[in-house]
């Protein structure tokens, strides 16, 4: 209010000028301060992981941030994880090395006149840790615009895959490798311009790659 109060003294601003800044100002105190958690809920960790939550502040430039707390609320009750009495607004975080609770992690903001807001997510226990995968993309440099697309079909040690037997992209250009890597991989790709065959034997590549790295480390030495 101080601003405006100088400003008043000493300008000569039209009224309805005044009215829009005094409005402005007035909203802003209305609104307050508010928080949020930018997270799609809920959110998967594995036990002993570690969790780290980033809230968002907003607030007016004469607004202060005097407390930020975090807790976690589940069935067993509500456990304090952190209280931070000299907050940063601009770098409210909850950091846990080993996640041991599951629930709603909750975020709360203090100001200084003892208003205060809070933003939550659920975490819960990842029970299925996600799978690694390579993925080999086939594709074609077309001669020149085509009127139809080409398509695509893989064949791993000879035999035909689908989506049923593979994890294939929509347009089947795409074929992502989980598990174990088989030996040689086929990929056909047929269009109006004609055909064309393109195959991987994984076991050549690998021994490439190792000689490779065997050159530029002579050796592991």
């Amino acid at each position: 209010m101080f601003f405006f109060s100088c400003l008043r003294q000493h300008s000569r601003l039209p009224r309805l000028l005044w009215l829009l800044l005094y409005g402005s100002e007035m909203l802003w105190t209305c609104l307050g301060m508010s928080v949020n958690l930018p997270y799609k809920s809920p959110i998967y960790v594995s036990y002993g992981r570690k969790l780290a939550l980033q809230a968002q502040v907003t607030k007016s430039p004469a607004e202060i941030l005097l407390l930020v707390t975090w807790d976690v609320r589940n069935g067993e009750g509500e456990f304090r994880l952190d209280t931070n009495k000299s907050p940063d607004p601009d770098n409210v975080h909850l950091q846990i090395a080993k996640v041991e609770r599951y629930g709603s992690y909750i975020v709360t903001v203090t100001d200084s006149h003892g208003d205060q807001t809070y933003a939550s997510v659920e975490v819960r226990k990842s029970t299925n840790p996600p799978k690694a995968s390579v993925s080999m993309l086939c594709s074609i440099i077309p001669e020149g615009p085509m009127w139809d697309s080409p398509v695509f079909s893989w064949w791993v040690n000879g035999i035909k895959v689908t989506n049923q037997t593979a994890h294939l992209s929509s347009d089947g250009s795409r074929i992502h490798l989980v598990n174990t890597l088989a030996n040689n991989y086929t990929c056909v790709v047929d269009s109006s311009q004609g055909s064309s065959t393109v195959q991987i034997n994984t076991g050549t590549v690998l021994r490439t790659m190792l000689s490779l790295f065997y050159r530029s480390t002579d050796g592991f030495k």
